[in-house]
C-alpha cells in the first residue's frame, strides 16, 4: 500500500539532527553559479627549425606562442608519422638474407612513440626557463596522475596502441602485416602499418587547470616561447634480429648466456641495410628516398581563451601568481649499493625513480624499467630432464627477478626520512595510498604529499633547509661477468611560482 515512505520520514531522532538538521543544501533542487562570460578556440600553427627528423642526431624546434587571444589553456605537440611498408625478404635467397636470418624483420615503432619522440620540451618566459622536462617524465606521470579511463585516451593521443607497437597483434589473419611483391597489382600495397598524425598532450603547468591558464594579456611586453629537442629516428623504432628478438635497428643478434639468460650480448649489424628507415618508408618497385626521412610536419596545436572587456581589465590590471612544479632530472650509474645525492633546493613535491638496465638502448627498450630483458616475458632456462608437457617452469634462473631495486632509503642531512623500505612499497602501496593512477609496477614514486598533484599543495619537503639530500639506492645483486650496469633516473619535482606583474612574468624563486 503507497505511504510507506512516511514511516521513514518520520523515524527521526537526535541522530537524524547530526545529518540533517538546520540543512546546508537539498538534494531535489539546484541553483547554479553565475560565470564570467567567455569562449575558446583550438588553434594550430607550425614549428620552426628542420621539418624532418635525422637518422642519428636529434632536431631542436622553436613555437613563439603566438596572441591570438588572451589566455592559452592546454598544448599539444602535433607530429606525422608514415606509412611504414615491412617488405617481404626470401629468407632462403642467400642475396636478400646475406646472414641467416629466421623471420621477417617485422618492424614497430618504439612504446609511446610520441613521448619518445621528446627529448626536451621546456617553456620560456622572455627568455627565462620556467618549466621542462622530457618524454619518459610525461609518460611516468600520465601513468601516476590519470585515472584508468583517461589513461586510455592519452595512450591513443600519444601512438601507445598495438597498430603502431606490435601491429602483427591487431591483422585480421593474427600474424605480422608484411607487404608482398604484387607487379600485377602494380605493387599497389597496403602498408604494414598505416601512418597517423600523433597528438602529445605537453603537461605544463597551464595544462593543469583553467584557474592556470597562460594569462598572454597579462605579458605584453615579454615574449613566451616553446622549445622542444626530437629524438633521431634510430631510437624510434625495432626490427627483429637474426635470434628473433626486437632490438635497436643498428644490431644484427642477440645472444643470451646459457646458463644466465639474464645476460644478453649484442652483436652490431656488418649491414647497414636497416640502420635507417629507408627501406621501410617505401612500396616494392618504388625506390627508397635518398634521404632516409620523412616530413613530419611539427606543430603546436593550442587552446586559446577569449575574455570579456571587464575581465581582461581585471587580468592586465591584477598581479597574478601561479604554482608551477618544475621537473628536474638526475641520472646515476650504479653496479652495487650507492648513494646519489640531489643537488636541489625549493619544495619537493614528489620524485620518481626509474631504474634501468644500461643495455635498454641497445633494445630501444624505452618504457622497460625491469631487471627482464625482453620485458614482460621473464627469462626462461628449460628444464634439464625434459618435461612431458610444455608449461614447466624451468630452471631457477639467478638474478632473474623482474625488480632492478632491492630497497630505498631517503636520508637528509644523514637523518633517515622514513625507515628503509623494500622497493614493493613504492611500488604497490604509494599507488594505492597517494595515487590516481596505476603506474607501471617498476616505478618507484615518493610522494612528499598526500595525492596525486592538483590545482591545491598538500604537501613537500622544503630542500633549501636540506644541506645534503641523498638517495640510498640498493640493487639486487648483479651476477659476477654481468655485461650491463644499471642506470638510475631520478625526476626531482619542485614547488615554484610564476609571477605576472607590470606586463612582465618570471619565477619567484631560482631553480
Amino acid at each position: 500500500m503507497p505511504g510507506g515512505g512516511l514511516y521513514v520520514l518520520v523515524a527521526y531522532g537526535a541522530q537524524n539532527v547530526l545529518l540533517s538538521g538546520n540543512p546546508d543544501f537539498t538534494f531535489f533542487y539546484k541553483t547554479y553559479k553565475k560565470y564570467s562570460h567567455f569562449a575558446e578556440e583550438s588553434v594550430t600553427q607550425p614549428l620552426e627549425g628542420p621539418q624532418e627528423l635525422f637518422t642519428d642526431q636529434p632536431i631542436t624546434l622553436r613555437y613563439k606562442i603566438q596572441r591570438v587571444a588572451d589566455l592559452v589553456r592546454d598544448m599539444y605537440l602535433v607530429i606525422t608519422l608514415p606509412d611504414i611498408y615491412n617488405k617481404y625478404i626470401d629468407l632462403q635467397d642467400p642475396s636478400q638474407n646475406p646472414y641467416g636470418r629466421q623471420t621477417q624483420t617485422e618492424f614497430q615503432w618504439t612504446r609511446c612513440i610520441g613521448c619518445n619522440l621528446i627529448q626536451r620540451v621546456g617553456v620560456y618566459i622572455g627568455g627565462q626557463k620556467i618549466q621542462e622536462f622530457d618524454g619518459q617524465y610525461i609518460i611516468v606521470k600520465a601513468q601516476s596522475d590519470l585515472d584508468a579511463n583517461a589513461y586510455q585516451k592519452w595512450r591513443t593521443l600519444v601512438g601507445d596502441i598495438p597498430e603502431l607497437y606490435d601491429p602483427g597483434s591487431v591483422t585480421t589473419n593474427g600474424g605480422y602485416p608484411i607487404v608482398y611483391p604484387d607487379p600485377s597489382n602494380g605493387n599497389l600495397n597496403a602498408p604494414s602499418i598505416q601512418g597517423r598524425d600523433l597528438t602529445i598532450p605537453l603537461p605544463f603547468w597551464f595544462e593543469e587547470s583553467t584557474f592556470e591558464a597562460l594569462p598572454l594579456l597579462s605579458l605584453q611586453y615579454q615574449e613566451c616561447e616553446i622549445q622542444v629537442d626530437l629524438a633521431p629516428i634510430q631510437q624510434l623504432y625495432k626490427i627483429r634480429d637474426l635470434s628473433g628478438n626486437y632490438v635497436n635497428p643498428l644490431y644484427l643478434q642477440t645472444t643470451s648466456n646459457a646458463t644466465q639468460p639474464i645476460n644478453v650480448a649484442y652483436v652490431q649489424s656488418p649491414d647497414l641495410t636497416y640502420a635507417n628507415i629507408g627501406p621501410f618508408l617505401t612500396d616494392f618497385g618504388t625506390p627508397a628516398p635518398l634521404i632516409p626521412t620523412w616530413e613530419i610536419n611539427p606543430r603546436i596545436m593550442a587552446t586559446y581563451v577569449y575574455l570579456t572587456d571587464e575581465e581582461r581589465q581585471m587580468f592586465a590590471s591584477t598581479p597574478l601568481q601561479y604554482l608551477v612544479r618544475q621537473v628536474t632530472r638526475y641520472d646515476f650509474t650504479i653496479v652495487t649499493r650507492d648513494f646519489a645525492e640531489i643537488r636541489t633546493h625549493n619544495p619537493i613535491n614528489r620524485m620518481f625513480i626509474l631504474p634501468t638496465r644500461t643495455d635498454a638502448l641497445n633494445r630501444n627498450d624505452v618504457i622497460n624499467w625491469s631487471n627482464w630483458p625482453f620485458y614482460p616475458a621473464a627469462p626462461y632456462l628449460p628444464p634439464i630432464t625434459p618435461a612431458p608437457f610444455p608449461n614447466a617452469t624451468g630452471q631457477l634462473i639467478q638474478a632473474g627477478q623482474m625488480l632492478i631495486l632491492n630497497t630505498l632509503t631517503v636520508y637528509g642531512d644523514g637523518n633517515q626520512l622514513q625507515e628503509e623500505k623494500p622497493v614493493q612499497y613504492y611500488t604497490q602501496v604509494v599507488p594505492w595510498k597517494y595515487l590516481t593512477g596505476l603506474p607501471d609496477p617498476n616505478i618507484i614514486v615518493y610522494p612528499f604529499g598526500l595525492h596525486s598533484p592538483g590545482q591545491q599543495p598538500d604537501g613537500s619537503l622544503n630542500s633549501s633547509r636540506v644541506r645534503l639530500f641523498q638517495v640510498d639506492l640498493n640493487p639486487n645483486p648483479l651476477l659476477p661477468f654481468t655485461n650491463y650496469g644499471i642506470n638510475v633516473a631520478i625526476y626531482v619535482e619542485n614547488l615554484n611560482w610564476v609571477v605576472v606583474n607590470a606586463g612582465m612574468g618570471g619565477l619567484k624563486y631560482a631553480l
